[in-house]
């Protein structure tokens, strides 16, 4: 937790960091739902299982492995799109902005002092 800045660092609730050991600083600003992060990581997850799927299913033939594939990857691809957008509107992840200093210490600090769980 921050107590103080000064000119030349930052007093914390565990010592003092001088600017001129860090290498960067990032505030901690709220936090944000990531719906459309959900919907391309369950995308690419969907697709990828949907695509297995119709070749284990289709194995007979190279024309209809290809089409099978193709469909069952679509129709997954959509749904875990569908499903992942859902968890992203859901579950909140942390935003946090960087501030470049000169040095070689990073750090994340919340603004206000306060501090996100598992920050430090």
């Amino acid at each position: 937790m921050v107590v103080e800045a000064d000119s030349a660092g930052l007093l914390l609730s565990f010592g003092y960091a001088p600017y001129a050991e860090m290498q960067s600083l990032e505030l901690w600003a709220g936090t944000k739902r990531r719906p459309w992060r959900g919907f391309k990581y369950g995308s690419i997850v969907g697709g990828t299982v949907g695509v297995a799927t119709g070749v284990l299913f289709c194995a007979c033939k190279l024309h209809e492995v290809v089409g099978a594939a193709l469909g069952v990857g679509a129709v997954y691809g959509v749904v875990g799109g569908v499903v992942g957008a859902l968890i992203g509107s859901a579950v909140k992840s942390d935003i946090w902005e960087p501030v470049v200093i000169p040095g070689g210490l990073s750090l994340r600090l919340a603004v206000g002092g306060r501090s996100p769980a598992g920050a430090w």
